[in-house]
């Protein structure tokens, strides 16, 4: 579905990402992983449209995506989720979504609609009333996650949505996106919930890919290791 090639992005002289090639195929579940200033989060910029290319190409579905505004490429059935969480705190949860789903949808009651079966999806439901701020930030994020589910994408990218919960929380939040549905790129700094989740993981470091390949063969790559740990 997803098919990166060669993708730079240069602020000034520093190259955040170098010629990137990445895939992801229909449902497959990526992890993206790298040390901090790996050039995560901008290589995610460039896909969704916050940031445009230097040099590479971005194509979906056989849609040449290199470049376009993030409305279009959401359009196309790419959805996100950023790393600060993002919610209208004194909107109700459903409304939150409700902007999403507006996305497909052109009246009030159909996007409404749209949105109660994202919540119910992501495990929200019971707090579809409540104002978003009043909500705890691991539910917070989940309400990103809603509000992209609602978008009808194809492919979800989820920069950090599991970072700085419980470990009963991540084990809820990984139940959620396990029952999904859709693919996912997924960029996370916990490694025990990116590894068991994903079936593929890339890792960058500098800016460069430096490994991809099955969750167990990348924990044992020895540039990996390196990365990581300096050693």
């Amino acid at each position: 579905m997803l098919e990166v090639q060669r993708l730079t992005k240069r602020f000034g002289g520093l190259v955040a990402n170098d010629a990137i090639d990445l895939t992801v195929g229909e449902r497959e579940i990526v992890g993206l992983i790298g040390p901090n200033g790996a050039g995560k989060t901008t290589f995610f910029n460039c896909i969704t449209g916050q940031l445009k290319l230097d040099q590479g190409r971005v194509g979906f579905e056989g849609r040449d995506l290199t470049n376009r505004a993030p409305e279009v490429i959401a359009r196309a059935g790419i959805a996100r989720t950023f790393q600060l969480v993002r919610v209208f705190r004194e909107m109700s949860v459903v409304d939150n979504v409700v902007v999403g789903a507006f996305l497909r949808e052109r009246t009030r009651q159909g996007a409404r609609a749209r949105a109660m079966q994202a919540l119910k999806a992501t495990g929200l439901s019971a707090s579809a009333s409540t104002d978003a701020g009043a909500l705890p930030v691991a539910l917070q994020k989940r309400i990103e996650l809603a509000r992209a589910v609602a978008m009808e994408p194809r492919l979800i990218v989820l920069d950090e949505t599991l970072s700085g919960l419980t470990e009963a929380e991540t084990r809820e939040a990984v139940d959620v996106l396990r029952g999904l549905r859709v693919a996912l790129l997924v960029v996370e700094h916990v490694m025990e919930v990116i590894m068991p989740l994903s079936d593929r993981v890339v890792v960058l470091d500098a800016g460069k890919r430096i490994a991809e390949g099955p969750p167990a063969a990348i924990a044992r790559d020895p540039r990996v290791i390196e990365a990581y740990l300096g050693v």
